[in-house]
């Protein structure tokens, strides 16, 4: 069950459904995960935007008539939840309408140092989830996206290179 008391929406027809780790049912099933932005104050808080992941399995020809049936825009493309965030934060933040100080995340997003990168300005703070295996530098190391990847894939994610300082 939901946090709401609802049921998790399991069909297979469902835009972006699928087999996979759910935060609000805090295990692995099938359902349909969403990326949320929202904003708070004092006086309430709201959702500012929202983004539907659609697992990357709903891109390849054998989930075509899926795609069709739930209406999938053809321009449609596959990206991580740390891209639809980044994404989110970054439209806010260039509409200007919300003044913010602090900006918080899970341990999905709080790993990602590009992520963290986007809210270091003067003035900014945040508040990012780690997890307890996390590296934590003195003094910014190099960064460097590392050459190949699973099955001839492009890696995205960037690491510290050989001669940047240990965490």
């Amino acid at each position: 069950m939901h946090s709401d008391g609802e049921p998790p929406k399991k069909g297979i027809w469902s835009a972006g459904a699928a087999r996979q780790y759910s935060g609000t049912l805090t295990q692995v099933d099938n359902c349909q995960v969403g990326v949320f932005l929202g904003y708070a104050t004092l006086h309430g808080h709201t959702l500012v935007d929202r983004r539907l992941y659609v697992p990357e399995k709903w891109f390849g020809p054998e989930w075509e008539a899926r795609r069709e049936r739930a209406s999938l825009p053809e321009e449609l493309s596959f990206w991580i939840k740390i891209v639809l965030g980044s994404e989110m934060l970054a439209a806010a933040r260039n509409r200007a309408h919300l003044p913010y100080q602090w900006v918080t995340a899970g341990p999905a997003y709080g790993h990602d140092h590009d992520l963290r990168q986007m809210v270091d300005d003067p003035g900014k703070w945040y508040c990012f989830e780690v997890k307890s295996t996390a590296e934590v530098w003195s003094r910014e190391p190099n960064w460097q996206v590392p050459e190949g990847g699973k099955l001839g894939r492009p890696r995205r994610r960037k690491r510290p290179t050989a001669d940047s300082p240990q965490p």
